[in-house]
């Protein structure tokens, strides 16, 4: 039996306003669930490669994805079953890599709101069937119509679940080939898989141990393009010119979030888990050793969820020679830990500010209040880490007022906010899970799809005590633009280029970079791919 795992293309897009970009540089960062199925398999002997035909498609002609991006072309595949167009463009991308003489194909997919995730799958789909003849599976970051879609069709076979604490895809899929491989009835014997009924999909049951499900395999990027996901820079600093590549690699130690913050998909999930600190450091040393790089995106929900484990696995980090960039809390946090982060090798933190309203804080349920927000991002300034924070604007029952909090927020930190993504809010977490009890009703006819194989995930919901929801969308949108705006006249830019960022960390003036006292502009310096 052979497996062949294959991270698929889509065209990037702002999921705020739905508009498609023409370039994203963290399609020059590996992807981490991908990597991670592969170890895992691997080392239960399973005989299984992966590819990844985004950076491929990026490096060699993104163009190929322009097409994909034509709902008529999009809407005439899926009544017709074909559409000679999109067919060229999906041959041309599978001649990228090799899938001949797989017996299973898995697809590892992400943004089920991006139109182009599902069709370039689905089309993908269709040509293996017709060449190959193999079992096709889904799989990863993918949900709702856009996978119910890709089920029902006679081009994929099954779709794998994934609980990181009940059903990790990694131990369903390899009861999948493992049933394969002896011969089994697969719909019978694999727990975890998501199989297209007449009512709809249906997930087999899972009834795994903590011991079987609390793992944490380290990822395995052997099989992945790496040459193509290296960025190199360069930039003139006082007179001085500098440039360099940078390989980042996807890594996470910790699963879920003690916080359980009302508007986030954790706060419905156990957790958290913690990978000890000596295995920590065993897979950085293991991964900068066999890749040779020093550059790593931790994917954390947040690297301090308790003191205690920061502290000792910052102390097992420090003497790595390694950069780093990772999500972080206000609290537990201090000017030591700080101090720890930076001798760990911590460039950039994320920290999940939300709002500048303590009315919002309390609502969503966040434990830190603004005084302590603003004493971290100051702190982080004078150390030398870059701080950039996590906004989301249209939470029920916020207003423009609130707003108005959060630009003051902004206005008196500017100083020490590098930059900030901004977010309108969707339903998730507890707020969706419980709505009575943050008092709104939920508008189940929203999370219909917009269009074709597009996911409406964010959904509507009414205020029981204020706002319907034509005019909650509406505030929303006005809030995300004078938050843009505000951002652009304090000069805080619109979210960082992690590369940028790992890069300049390494130059003699990084922390009055940091400071705002010298200016780098970061340019890459390859031929970008459009």
């Amino acid at each position: 039996m052979k497996v062949k795992l294959l991270y698929l293309p889509r065209f990037d897009m702002d999921y705020n306003t739905g508009d498609y970009l023409p370039f994203s540089t963290y399609a020059f960062i590996p992807p981490i669930g991908m990597p991670i199925l592969t170890a895992f398999l691997k080392g239960h002997g399973i005989n299984v490669e992966q590819d990844d035909l985004l950076i491929k498609t990026y490096r060699k002609n993104l163009r190929l994805l322009d097409l994909f991006r034509e709902e008529e072309k999009r809407k005439k595949f899926l009544e017709d079953g074909k559409e000679e167009s999109l067919e060229e463009a999906a041959e041309q991308i599978l001649k990228l890599t090799n899938v001949k003489g797989f017996d299973i194909i898995g697809f590892s997919l992400f943004e089920p709101d991006n139109p182009t995730t599902g069709i370039v799958a689905l089309v993908i789909a269709k040509i293996l069937k017709e060449k190959y003849e193999p079992i096709i599976v889904i799989g990863g970051r993918f949900w709702g119509y856009a996978k119910d879609t890709l089920l029902k069709s006679r081009f994929v076979d099954y779709g794998i679940a994934h609980n990181p604490f009940t059903s990790p895809a990694e131990l369903n899929f390899l009861k999948f080939c493992e049933a394969y491989e002896t011969g089994k009835n697969i719909e019978d014997n694999v727990p975890g898989l998501e199989i297209s009924t007449p009512n709809g999909v249906k997930t087999t049951p899972t009834n795994y141990n903590d011991d079987e499900v609390l793992h944490f395999p380290t990822p395995t990027f052997d099989g992945l393009p790496l040459e193509l996901y290296k960025y190199r820079l360069s930039c003139k600093v006082n007179g001085n010119e500098y440039s360099g590549e940078v390989l980042t690699l996807p890594y996470f130690f910790i699963k879920g979030c003690p916080f359980k913050c009302a508007f986030c998909c954790n706060s419905t999930l156990p957790g958290p888990i913690f990978k000890s600190p000596e295995q920590v450091r065993d897979d950085i040393e293991k991964l900068k050793k066999d890749y040779k790089t020093n550059y790593f995106f931790f994917l954390n929900t947040e690297i301090n969820s308790t003191y205690k484990y920061t502290e000792e696995v910052l102390n097992k980090l420090k003497d790595l020679d390694i950069k780093f960039s990772d999500c972080s809390c206000f609290v537990p946090m201090d000017k030591k830990i700080l101090k720890d982060l930076k001798e760990s090798g911590a460039v950039r933190l994320m920290f999940g500010l939300e709002s500048g309203s303590e009315r919002v804080l309390s609502y969503l349920g966040k434990n830190f209040t603004i005084l302590q927000a603003e004493k971290i991002v100051k702190e982080a300034w004078e150390i030398g880490i870059w701080a950039e924070l996590s906004l989301i604007c249209g939470f029920p029952y916020e207003r423009l007022n609130d707003i108005e909090k959060t630009i003051e927020f902004l206005e008196r930190n500017k100083k020490y906010v590098k930059s900030a993504y901004v977010n309108k809010f969707f339903l998730d977490g507890k707020i969706k899970k419980h709505p009575n009890q943050y008092e709104i009703e939920i508008l189940e006819e929203s999370f219909l799809p917009v269009e074709t194989l597009r996911e409406e995930w964010r959904g509507g919901f009414n205020e029981i005590n204020g706002l319907k929801w034509p005019e909650r969308k509406k505030l929303t949108d006005k809030s995300f633009d004078i938050i843009l705006n505000a951002m652009n006249n304090f000069g805080i830019r619109r979210g960082s280029e992690l590369q940028d960022v790992l890069f300049q960390s390494t130059l003699p003036e990084w922390t009055n970079i940091v400071r705002g006292e010298t200016t780098c502009k970061v340019y890459p310096n390859f031929s970008l791919p459009f």
